[in-house]
């Protein structure tokens, strides 16, 4: 067997036998079947509405604080703490949600109740949308909301300038068709931290298959393309790209896209809103 021969079959022999390399090819396998089928069971067009808090609360007024300055809206005088609290509402579907898919209307409810002394809307993903809030009730604390279409990811920010303190939280309540509930999204805070760092390591392990297997196909050509100059140099024979040679380039480079497939479809532990609040 000639030297540039040798060189071959010793690097497609370490690629295809190595344990190292078989054991991150049979995780990556693993990882992209688990992948197709939360594709085909799971991530299938739908509709889901979702919200989720701003964790940044803006104390506006607290309590006290000013000595003998008293605050007051309109006639009335606040005797409590004002907060400013931001809430991200949002179609994570595929489908789109028109206002006649809406079953139960959608309301934005404080708890503990809490008086409502101003809430706009301040963000929209397009204008076109029609978010607005259609109906509020100050003294308990809830206020309803209603838009034209929300697309993938089309939503807006309701910020509400409520009487009560900074621990206050928001729950969004209502039911679309398909969907009895609206999807909270937690803070990472909230989110346990064992499924946390599930989630996070296991993107992370595929991110970094997305990255280490092409590579891997890379190097494969870079050392054909150094076999076959030896070759070309000792023999003056050029043995091209043989059928191995195709398959290992299709295999990892397979490998590589399944990774990135399944990092794609697997959803962050806590996503933010599109747009931003």
């Amino acid at each position: 067997m000639s030297h540039a021969g040798e060189i071959r079959a010793s690097v497609l022999k370490f690629f295809s036998s190595h344990p190292i390399v078989g054991i991150v090819s049979f995780i990556a396998s693993l990882l992209s079947i688990a992948a197709i089928v939360y594709t085909l069971a799971i991530g299938r067009d739908s509709r889901e509405l979702a919200y989720r808090i701003n964790p940044v609360k803006t104390s506006i007024v607290r309590s006290g604080q000013y000595g003998p300055l008293s605050v007051f809206v309109g006639l009335s005088k606040i005797e409590t703490d004002v907060t400013a609290i931001q809430v991200a509402v949002w179609n994570r579907g595929r489908l789109p949600i028109f206002s006649g898919d809406v079953i139960e209307g959608v309301q934005l409810i404080l708890k503990p109740s809490a008086k409502i002394l101003d809430a706009e809307i301040t963000k929209t993903s397009r204008s076109l949308i029609g978010l607005a809030i259609i109906d509020r009730n100050d003294d308990e604390g809830r206020l309803s909301l209603s838009w034209k279409v929300l697309e993938h990811n089309d939503g807006g920010v309701v910020q509400i300038i409520l009487a009560g303190i900074m621990d206050t939280d928001v729950e969004v309540i209502g039911a679309i068709i398909g969907q009895p509930h609206i999807t909270r999204i937690n803070n990472p805070k909230d989110i346990p931290y064992q499924q946390r760092t599930l989630t996070t390591s296991l993107r992370g392990m595929l991110l970094s298959f997305t990255v280490f297997f092409p590579a891997l196909s890379l190097l494969g050509i870079l050392l054909i393309i150094i076999r076959n100059g030896v070759s070309s140099i000792k023999t003056g024979v050029n043995p091209g790209i043989t059928k191995s040679d195709i398959k290992f380039f299709i295999r990892y480079f397979l490998y590589g896209i399944l990774s990135l497939i399944g990092y794609l479809i697997i959803p962050a532990p806590s996503p933010r809103p599109p747009f931003g609040f």
